[in-house]
């Protein structure tokens, strides 16, 4: 009888553990389409990280104290000067778009 009871309890442990187990993976199924995305999206814009990350640090480093319309020139003058250096840069990005986090935003 113990030994019955013992395997009953075990087999219901797995079936518990089975269960979670599916839940996972079908919440893992669910997130496919967004990293599949994800992957997309990064791997257009890795040509652009050299350029990105320097307008990022640049604004960063040195334009704090400034207004946000002397920034916004600033930040364009930065996207020319490293697209004329020959360093892909991508259009319309500035120290926002990179540094944003858009859950906290």
């Amino acid at each position: 009888m113990d030994l019955k009871e013992s395997l009953e309890a075990k087999i219901d442990d797995s079936n518990k553990k089975l269960d979670r187990a599916g839940k996972i993976i079908k919440g893992c199924a669910g997130q496919k389409v967004r990293w599949e995305e994800d992957v997309g999206r990064l791997s257009a814009e890795f040509d652009y990280l050299i350029g990105n990350c320097l307008v990022a640090a640049g604004m960063l480093c040195y334009c704090g104290p400034y207004t946000s319309k002397f920034r916004n020139q600033l930040e364009e003058d930065w996207r020319k000067n490293i697209t004329e250096l020959g360093i892909k840069v991508q259009d319309g990005i500035s120290m926002k778009k990179i540094l944003e986090d858009p859950v906290t935003s």
